[in-house]
C-alpha cells in the first residue's frame, strides 16, 4: 500500500495565489525538496523569471516544447533535446549579452549543457542554479528510461540546486543526507482536494460503453495508457469520427496504418474533439487549457489487460486532474473540469508479496550476480566470458538495479519498491479505495458495478505494432525503399523502419524477405526463428528463458496440466532431451499453487454424465458445472528476457 510521505523538516503555511507570491520560496532555496502540493502553482514560471542563470530539468519533451514556446521571446529560454547540439548551445550562451541563461532540458540532456558551459568558460557547478522539476518522475520513470537517473552524477556537484513536485517522493540517495537536503511541504489555505468518482467494475469495456452511452457533456478526456485499449474503445463504441488520439510520434505512425483514426503527437487546444484519448506521456507537466468547453475526465485502469495502465492516486491521478487549468488571469482556484471518474477493472486478484520477500529477492539475486561475476573473472576464453556476462544480465532484480559502474542505483531501487507498492494497490478490490483515502488528496465517491458475462465488451489487441498486416506493410516498404535513388533518403527511410520495426529489419537482414514470407508474416514465428538463430550462432546462451517466458503472462493463472504441456513443447522444439514436469515452471517464475475452478467444456459433459461420480466436479450457484483443478498463478519473472524487438506499446522495459 502506498502511503504519502509525512516526515517533513519544514512546513510553510500560505495563502499565496502563485509560487512567486510566496517570499519564503521565491527564489527557490538550495538543497531542498519542495512539495508544492498543488499543480499549476507556477514554480517553473517563477524560476524562469528569476534573476539568475538556471537549468530546469523537465521529464518530457512535450513540456519543454510547451514552456519554451511561451517563454522564448521574453525570457531567452533554450530547449535542450537530442536534436540540439553542443555547438548550438554554445552559440546560445555566447549570444546572451546581459540576459540570464534559462535551459529547459530533460534529465538526460544535463551532461550536454554542462559540456557547452565549460567550453564557454562558465563553471556550471558554481554559477548555475539547477532545478529538477516534477522530481517524482525520476523515481517513477527510471524503469523504462534507464539513463534518467544518470543526471545525479552532476546534480550533487552543483552548489545551488533543488527538487520540486506537487507529488514528490523522498529519494533514498545517500548524498541527500550528506548534503543536508531539507524536505519542505507547503500547506495551502485553500482546499487542495480534488473531486473524483472511483468506479470499480468487473469488465472495463462494458463500463466504458455505459459511460459513453450516457454521456451528456461537452468534451471528454480519456486517459488510458495503452494504444491497444484506445483503438479498441474507439472502434467498439463507433467514435472514430468524434475522437482524437494524443500519443507519441511512433504511436501516430502506427495509427496512420489504420483507417479513420485521428492521432496527433501534440495537443492543440483549438483543434480538440468531443472525445480525446491520451496516453501517459501527454499529461505530465502539460497545461490543458485554452478552450471554452467544460471537460469531463475519465481515467481507465485494467491490470490484467494492460498492467502499465495502472495509476497511482498519490501521483498520476492527482497530476492528471491538475493539468486542466483555469484561463490565465482567472481568480478561480479550482481545476477546470466538471467531473472526474477513475474506472478500474478490479476483477483481478493477485498474490500480495510481503516486503521482506521483495527485499530478499534483491539479496538473493545479488549473491547470484556476484558469484557469476567472480567466476567470470577466472575465465580465459572470451566466448565463455560472454556466457557469464549474459547470465549476469538476466538475473532479476539485481541486474536491473545497477548503473553503468555496476553499483546499485538508489533511484532504481526506489522504483523497484514503488512498483511493488503500486501493484499492491491493485491486488485486491479493497486496496485501491484505501490508497485514495490515505492520500488525503481527494474527495472520493466510491461506486461498484457488476456486469453479466453477456454484457462484457472484450478488449482486443489488434493494435499491436507487429500485427500481420503491419508486418506485411513493413516488408512492402523495405522492398519499395530499395528503389529509392537518393542514397541518404534510402538510409533515412530504413532507419525510420528500423526504429519502429526492429524485429522485422533484423529478420530481413538475417533471413531475407523470402523467409519472412514463408513464416506468413507472423510475429511469433519470426521471433521463434530469430531465437533459434541466436542460439545456434552463440548469440543467446539461455534461449529457454526467452522461449518459456513468452508462453506465460505474469498475473495470469494456468492449469498445472497445461503448464507441463507448454513446457514440453518448448523442450521438443529446442531439442532438449528432457521430460517436462509442471514444477519446471518454478525455474523461470515465482509461482503460487492453488486449487481453482474451471468451466467444464460441452464435449466433456456427455462423457461426464456417463461416467462414475467425479469428486472434482461440482455445480456452482448459477447451475454451471465446474471442475476443481490444481493451478499455478504466475507472480513474477526470475530472469530478464533478451530484447528481440521493441514495440514501444508498453512504456517500460521488458524486464
Amino acid at each position: 500500500m502506498i502511503h504519502p510521505f509525512q516526515d517533513y523538516q519544514e512546513y510553510i503555511n500560505t495563502g499565496a495565489k502563485t509560487f512567486s507570491d510566496e517570499p519564503r520560496l521565491n527564489p527557490i532555496p538550495s538543497n531542498v525538496i519542495i512539495n508544492k502540493v498543488i499543480t499549476g502553482w507556477g514554480a517553473t514560471w517563477a524560476e524562469i523569471k528569476c534573476k539568475r542563470h538556471s537549468i530546469i530539468l523537465l521529464p518530457h519533451k512535450s513540456q519543454i516544447a510547451s514552456k519554451h514556446l511561451k517563454h522564448l521571446k521574453e525570457d531567452y529560454t533554450q530547449d535542450v533535446t537530442e536534436a540540439i547540439s553542443v555547438e548550438k548551445l554554445k552559440k546560445y550562451i555566447d549570444a546572451r549579452g546581459i540576459k540570464h541563461l534559462k535551459f529547459l532540458s530533460t534529465p538526460e540532456g544535463l551532461g550536454k549543457i554542462i559540456t557547452a558551459l565549460k567550453q564557454s568558460g562558465i563553471d556550471p557547478y558554481q554559477e548555475i542554479f539547477l532545478l529538477c522539476d516534477e522530481s517524482h518522475k525520476i523515481t517513477t520513470d527510471v524503469k523504462y528510461r534507464v539513463n534518467i537517473s544518470s543526471f545525479t552524477d552532476h546534480f550533487f556537484q552543483f552548489k545551488n540546486k533543488a527538487m520540486i513536485s506537487a507529488t514528490p517522493f523522498k529519494p533514498s540517495h545517500p548524498k541527500l543526507a550528506e548534503q543536508g537536503f531539507k524536505m519542505i511541504k507547503v500547506n495551502h489555505e485553500r482546499d487542495v482536494k480534488k473531486d473524483i468518482t472511483l468506479l470499480c467494475v468487473n469488465n472495463l469495456g462494458a463500463a466504458f460503453k455505459d459511460y459513453v452511452d450516457q454521456y451528456d457533456g461537452e468534451m471528454l478526456f480519456v486517459f488510458f495508457n495503452t494504444l491497444n485499449g484506445i483503438e479498441t474503445l474507439i472502434t467498439k463504441n463507433e467514435l472514430k469520427a468524434k475522437a482524437h488520439i494524443y500519443c507519441s510520434e511512433d504511436g501516430v505512425k502506427d495509427f496512420s496504418l489504420k483507417d479513420g483514426f485521428n492521432a496527433f503527437s501534440k495537443i492543440d487546444s483549438t483543434n480538440l474533439a468531443k472525445f480525446n484519448f491520451l496516453t501517459s506521456s501527454f499529461y505530465n507537466g502539460l497545461d490543458i487549457d485554452g478552450f471554452e468547453q467544460m471537460p469531463d475526465i475519465v481515467i481507465l485502469s485494467d491490470p490484467l489487460y494492460a498492467e502499465w495502465s495502472i495509476v497511482d492516486p498519490n501521483t498520476d491521478v492527482y497530476q492528471i486532474l491538475g493539468r486542466f487549468r483555469q484561463p490565465y488571469g482567472s481568480n478561480e482556484m479550482k481545476d477546470r473540469y466538471r467531473t472526474a471518474t477513475h474506472i478500474v477493472n478490479n476483477h483481478h486478484k493477485s498474490v500480495v508479496r510481503l516486503k521482506e520477500n521483495v527485499q530478499s529477492d534483491i539479496g538473493y539475486s545479488y549473491m547470484g550476480y556476484k558469484a557469476l561475476n567472480d567466476l567470470q573473472e577466472t575465465v580465459a576464453i572470451e566466448s565463455v566470458t560472454k556466457i557469464y556476462e549474459e547470465a549476469k544480465q538476466r538475473l532479476r532484480p539485481y541486474a536491473n538495479l545497477i548503473n553503468t559502474r555496476q553499483e546499485l542505483d538508489p533511484f532504481k531501487v526506489d522504483n523497484y519498491f514503488y512498483g511493488w507498492k503500486l501493484n499492491e494497490c491493485y491486488g485486491h478490490p479493497i486496496t485501491l479505495p484505501l490508497a485514495y483515502e490515505f492520500s488525503e488528496l481527494f474527495n472520493v465517491i466510491e461506486e461498484q458495478k457488476v456486469y453479466l458475462p453477456e454484457d462484457f465488451v472484450a478488449m482486443s489487441k489488434t493494435m499491436s505494432r507487429y500485427s500481420t498486416a503491419n508486418i506485411e506493410w513493413c516488408c512492402a516498404e523495405i522492398i519499395k525503399n530499395q528503389f529509392v535513388s537518393d542514397e541518404q533518403q534510402r538510409a533515412n527511410n530504413r532507419n525510420d523502419l528500423k526504429s519502429r520495426f526492429p524485429l522485422i529489419i533484423r529478420a530481413e537482414e538475417i533471413f531475407g524477405m523470402a523467409k519472412i514470407q514463408e513464416l506468413r508474416y507472423k510475429k511469433s514465428a519470426i521471433e521463434r526463428a530469430l531465437l533459434l538463430y541466436d542460439i545456434e550462432n552463440g548469440l543467446n546462451h539461455h534461449g529457454l528463458i526467452d522461449a518459456i517466458c513468452r508462453l506465460f503472462i505474469v498475473g495470469v493463472s494456468y492449469q498445472v496440466a497445461d503448464v507441463k504441456t507448454k513446457i514440453q513443447k518448448v523442450y521438443d522444439e529446442f531439442g532438449v532431451k528432457k521430460k517436462a514436469k509442471s514444477t519446471d515452471i518454478a525455474t523461470y517464475f515465482i509461482v503460487t499453487e492453488f486449487t481453482g475452478h474451471v468451466d467444464i467444456k460441452k464435449k466433456e459433459l456427455k462423457n461426464l454424465n456417463r461416467s462414475a461420480e467425479d469428486k472434482t466436479v461440482f455445480t456452482d450457484e448459477a447451475g454451471i458445472k465446474k471442475r476443481s483443478v490444481r493451478m499455478y498463478q504466475i507472480i513474477a519473472r526470475k530472469f530478464n528476457s533478451s530484447t528481440l524487438n521493441s514495440t514501444r506499446e508498453k512504456p517500460s522495459l521488458r524486464c
